[in-house]
């Protein structure tokens, strides 16, 4: 190009121009690099569940695998061993040395009537070694926090025993809390959650005040009151302050009559038969050491234990 023949402007533009092409490579390594913005990748962490979170969650027994207890988080946690109890049932266990209320085992029973592994029941101790009566009232203000407020209670304490229960019906699992205690301070805290298809809700106690008219050997009339009550739940009669009258293999209970049979002095053993429609009574005590039998009727109606007349 003939610079001679351009002006005085365009040639200062043209040297203006050739400058800068010779110089932008320097401009560009001497600007600062700008550094990649990195890519941030949210990395969800699940967190650990330990084996009494699963216990004290409402969402774990809503659907229990009963059937397939194979696939229990609670059950697929490490550590159960095998063994049997006194009464020759498989259980597997687990200890948990540590826990918000203590230590806790965990018992799972092998269910007898299933082909495939299953469990008919899971019983967890609250400090195996045993706890005092405000310690139990803790476990059920903590249990209440947890699963709300139960459906039932059930009171059958008696003067030296201690036997008092709640119970939640959480969709296909009852859980019903417990603490007893014989004759004396320690008390034993325990869960035992079971599947509700197979299960019994608490039943109200019935308690009955009888009076009774007996026919003696002589033909004279003894009459006299009687005050039990039913335990439709343990299938037992107890007395009025709670204390066995009858173990559970000699009560009969169906809507139409409650029938029990009780050993008394001398080997006398008394038959029970009370209507439930109408409240009759009768009942026949066989005396082998005399060989006489006494017949008795009467008629049963309910009332509160509780109750003071004065």
């Amino acid at each position: 190009m003939n610079m001679k023949n351009n002006s005085p402007l365009t040639t200062k533009l043209i040297q203006f121009i050739a400058i800068a092409l010779v110089m932008t490579p320097l401009w560009s390594l001497a600007a600062p690099k700008k550094k990649p913005v990195p890519e941030f990748s949210i990395v969800k962490t699940e967190k650990k569940e330990s084996a009494f979170d699963y216990i004290v969650t409402t969402s774990e027994w809503k659907n229990f695998p009963w059937d397939e207890s194979g696939k229990s988080k609670l059950l697929a946690i490490p550590g159960y061993a095998d063994r049997q109890d006194l009464a020759g049932n498989t259980i597997s266990s687990l200890a948990v040395p540590k826990t918000p209320v203590g230590p806790i085992s965990i018992d799972a029973y092998a269910s007898t009537e299933a082909s495939q592994p299953t469990h008919s029941k899971i019983v967890v101790n609250l400090v195996p070694d045993g706890v005092n009566q405000a310690t139990c009232d803790d476990h059920q203000d903590f249990l209440a926090r947890k699963f709300g407020k139960p459906m039932a209670t059930r009171d059958v304490s008696s003067a030296d025993f201690v036997n008092f229960s709640v119970q939640w019906v959480i969709n296909n699992t009852i859980a019903n809390w417990t603490c007893v205690g014989v004759n004396t301070p320690k008390r034993w805290s325990f869960i035992t959650f079971t599947n509700s298809a197979s299960s019994k809700l608490f039943s109200d106690l019935i308690p009955l005040s009888c009076d009774i008219r007996t026919r003696l050997t002589d033909d004279s009339v003894k009459t006299y009151q009687h005050q039990f009550t039913v335990d439709q739940y343990d299938g037992v009669i107890r007395r009025a302050d709670n204390s066995l009258l009858t173990t559970a293999s000699n009560v009969q209970i169906s809507e139409r009559k409650i029938a029990f049979t009780m050993t008394g002095s001398h080997s006398s053993l008394t038959t029970v038969e009370i209507d439930r429609a109408t409240g009759r009574y009768m009942d026949t005590m066989n005396l082998p050491s005399l060989n006489v039998n006494l017949e008795s009727t009467g008629s049963c109606v309910l009332f509160n234990p509780k109750h003071r007349k004065f």
